[in-house]
């Protein structure tokens, strides 16, 4: 039987109490994907490599692989991709590095507290419908990548010559994915005043 009052400590408002939880698990897919950027480009070592890199020289190294890509749409993809994954993995560590700020209470709002990374305590006041973009923004992000895998290896069946029109014509990766909309940057609200 389920627990329905778990916890019975305050830990802040438990729709968005979820919808960090959402954040968290949608970061951990878009992170745990990354890795067949770098396998498509770096072929058996690519995992080996990205799992040494920490998310910003992910992004930098995915940068860096693009010598190998010929296509410049493909290119721009995979810049959007890291920029975007940028975005995402800095709202994913402002919201999950953050304290509850226990003190303070803002209808429909979560209060919490980080330190930049000039150690300048900051406060993030987020609303429940930020945090579910926050969290559709990132699933999102994972698709756009899934579907840049799928398009790359579909080049493979419509570059082979024995591939018949009407295999051609129904797969359904032919076209490269959209680009989706670059995601909002979560904003501290600055830094505390003592």
């Amino acid at each position: 039987m389920a627990d329905d009052q778990w916890p019975r400590y305050e830990i802040g408002p438990q729709k968005h109490i979820h919808a960090l939880g959402v954040v968290s698990l949608n970061y951990n897919l878009f992170e745990g994907a990354l890795w067949l950027i770098f396998e498509r480009y770096l072929g058996i070592d690519g995992p080996w490599f990205y799992e040494r890199l920490n998310n910003s020289d992910r992004v930098a190294a995915m940068q860096q692989i693009l010598h190998r890509e010929a296509n410049p749409n493909i290119q721009k993809m995979i810049i959007h991709l890291a920029k975007y994954f940028a975005v995402c993995t800095e709202n994913r560590n402002n919201l999950m590095h953050a304290q509850h700020n226990f003190g303070a209470r803002v209808a429909e709002h979560l209060i919490v507290n980080k330190k930049s990374n000039k150690n300048e305590p900051l406060t993030f006041s987020i609303r429940l419908d930020t945090l579910r973009q926050i969290a559709d923004e990132i699933h999102a992000g994972t698709i756009f990548l899934v579907g840049i895998d799928k398009y790359l290896s579909s080049r493979a069946i419509h570059s082979d010559p024995e591939t018949t029109n009407a295999v051609r014509e129904s797969n359904p990766y032919r076209e490269p994915p959209a680009l989706p909309r670059m995601p909002k940057k979560l904003r501290p609200l600055g830094p505390l005043r003592t």
